[in-house]
């Protein structure tokens, strides 16, 4: 077990993931949250010298619109740089054989971003045995006495509906057997953002990997590319709240 804590020492996380869990999927959106999940996991599976451990990357390939979508490519640019900060010779040739535990992942690309299909991709990696636990670095809404980060939010992060920040097993994915659940795993489900930009801080990631995540959703709401945070949807809000900076 590891435990991370905000600076404050008010949020505390237990981090702990069983030797039984050998592929693990996890959700990354391009944020902040699954960026620092992302990075961390794998400075844990180092540390406890889990080498027989994958990871799966799973992100969203195209929005509802059928257009790229710009998750995928800042996730793609994340877990490249998260794989460079753990291993700058990652793509070293003349280290031969030699395996480094953060190249042992696949990314898998979910084929929209609509409701229906939000979890679509999940079901099926577990059904063809390629992952045995889902991850993700979804948090808890700020405060409710921030009235200005209330109209727009995520109803289902609020204090009293929030989902458990320990290892659950929910969703049959095999119809055929009712025994065969998906274990989830959201560590960060009871601590807001600002309990992130903590980690950031502590863990020097400020100037590194923050920079090439992205938390706006402006593009997806208005059918428009992106071309940098509008500042003023509600994810931009709450990444402004936390860490003084879009």
């Amino acid at each position: 077990m590891e435990i991370l804590s905000s600076i404050d020492n008010t949020q505390i996380v237990e981090f702990d993931l069983p030797d039984k869990f050998k592929k693990i999927g996890i959700n990354i959106s391009g944020g902040l949250d699954s960026a620092f999940l992302l990075w961390f996991l794998i400075k844990y599976l180092k540390k406890h010298k889990r080498t027989d451990t994958e990871i799966v990357a799973i992100s969203i390939g195209q929005n509802d619109y059928g257009k790229k979508h710009w998750n995928s490519i800042v996730s793609a640019q994340v877990i490249d740089k998260v794989l460079r900060l753990h291993d700058s010779n990652i793509n070293d040739s003349t280290r031969g054989n030699e395996q480094s535990i953060v190249t042992t992942h696949f990314t898998y690309y979910r084929p929209s971003q609509h409701v229906s299909q939000s979890h679509e991709m999940e079901p099926k990696l577990f059904k063809l045995g390629l992952i045995d636990i889902v991850m993700a670095g979804k948090t808890a809404n700020p405060p409710s006495n921030f009235e200005n980060l209330l109209e727009g939010r995520d109803e289902s992060r609020d204090a009293g509906k929030r989902t458990s920040n320990e290892i659950v097993y929910g969703g049959q994915y095999d119809f055929n057997n009712e025994n065969k659940k998906m274990a989830w795993y959201i560590p960060f489900a009871n601590i807001n953002k600002q309990f992130i930009r903590d980690q950031y801080v502590k863990f020097n990631l400020m100037d590194t990997l923050h920079p090439v995540t992205r938390s706006c959703e402006h593009c997806l709401e208005t059918d428009q590319e992106w071309n940098g945070p509008c500042k003023n949807c509600w994810w931009c809000k709450e990444r402004y709240w936390a860490f003084g900076k879009y």
